[in-house]
């Protein structure tokens, strides 16, 4: 095995604007003088549905992040009124409520006041507008609860604001539109399935939906199917993340401040053991009112790790994909790829000094533009 030594010199819920604002259709007055003024005024960006917007799971801890999602109301008519206010919940022309929400609400004179669509849903809030009397609670439709077993929906939602001094006498005060996305998905590049990776692979994927994630690595024994390896504690490492990326570190992960390490089962000497592995990716799509989270899965890949190169065993635990990928990154107009075509990397100085790789990175990005290059086995 040739042996190279490195030297180194000095992105739901987004709303439709169109439809939006105090002029009509979102905005009304009551006959008794009250103005209401159905909101966002600017979108909200969420990458999921999450339960809160239908009231589920919380109370005050909603307005927070629902600031700009529900009701204002300004009192003018020189006295403190009774508004009544009626809610529904429509996807693709199909009721999600089988039964709206209906409250009556004291608003004193005055104003402007604001309460959240998911707190007027669940009917918990404080402030200047009370409630008064008993309220209707919505009540959700089970195709609606059927296809949240199916996986959280996506579409176009529209949520209808009606008002009255008096549920006998409801006029349309507008309509908030709110687009989900679609087509959550986590996606693997590297290591690629049946593929051989070193001993401290670099751990690659795409996905849509999603910044926070999941990372399994479970060694396989002999006659384990990939889900019993990954569902075994005591073979695997587990780590939850933000960004597409983690590169296996050597003596294996430990906590930093964008990684946690859930678990940390497997032999590392330095890197990992020789043998064959299967890892997964599980994005995380939160609700930060609720808590409440969905995980989205990738497939399963399965690689093999292998220190015999050449007849030598590299027990460096250095990467030299990795390290080749950030040379020729630097290296602009210089085939580095090629020229370093079946080296192994055993160690990395820099300006004499013994170095890491994310040493090594850090010096690569201050080189200046006219550095001269040259590889010297």
């Amino acid at each position: 095995m040739k042996q190279l030594k490195i030297s180194a010199i000095a992105v739901l819920l987004m709303v439709s604007l169109s439809q939006l604002g105090f002029a009509q259709p979102n905005g009304c007055t009551t006959s008794n003088g009250v103005a209401i003024n159905v909101k966002p005024e600017a979108p909200l960006q969420f990458q999921f549905f999450p339960v809160s917007l239908l009231g589920i799971g919380g109370g005050d801890a909603n307005v927070s992040a629902f600031q700009n999602f529900g009701i204002q109301f300004t009192n003018n008519s020189g006295s403190e009124q009774r508004v009544d206010i009626r809610i529904g919940l429509l996807n693709g022309g199909q009721n999600i409520f089988s039964r709206n929400m209906e409250i009556t609400l004291t608003v004193p004179v005055g104003g402007p006041y604001f309460v959240s669509t998911p707190q007027l849903l669940n009917t918990s809030f404080g402030g200047a507008v009370r409630k008064f009397g008993s309220a209707t609670k919505a009540s959700i439709s089970q195709d609606f609860i059927n296809s949240l077993k199916g996986g959280l929906p996506s579409g176009t939602f529209i949520f209808t604001v009606e008002a009255g001094p008096d549920r006998a006498n409801y006029s349309s005060c507008g309509q908030i539109t709110v687009q989900i996305l679609t087509g959550a998905t986590v996606d693997l590049i590297s290591p690629s399935e049946g593929s051989q990776a070193s001993s401290l692979p670099q751990f690659q994927w795409t996905a849509i939906g999603g910044r926070k994630f999941r990372l399994n690595v479970a060694k396989l024994k002999s006659g384990q199917t990939a889900e019993e390896a990954l569902a075994n504690s005591s073979q695997r490492f587990r780590v939850v993340l933000s960004g597409n990326s983690y590169q296996a570190l050597s003596g294996g992960p430990v906590n930093t401040g964008l990684v946690q390490v859930l678990e940390n089962n497997l032999t590392w000497n330095p890197g990992l053991s020789d043998g064959e592995y299967v890892y997964r990716v599980t994005m995380i799509q939160e609700d930060p009112i609720t808590g409440t989270s969905n995980e989205v899965r990738s497939a399963n890949a399965r690689f093999v790790v292998s220190g015999a190169i050449g007849g030598m065993v590299n027990t460096s635990g250095l990467n030299t994909i990795e390290i080749i990928g950030l040379l020729q990154s630097a290296a602009k107009g210089v085939d580095i790829k090629s020229l370093l075509s079946g080296y192994d990397a055993m160690s990395i100085t820099i300006n004499g000094d013994a170095a890491t790789v994310d040493d090594l990175r850090a010096k690569l990005t201050d080189l200046p533009a006219s550095v001269k290059w040259s590889i010297k086995p």
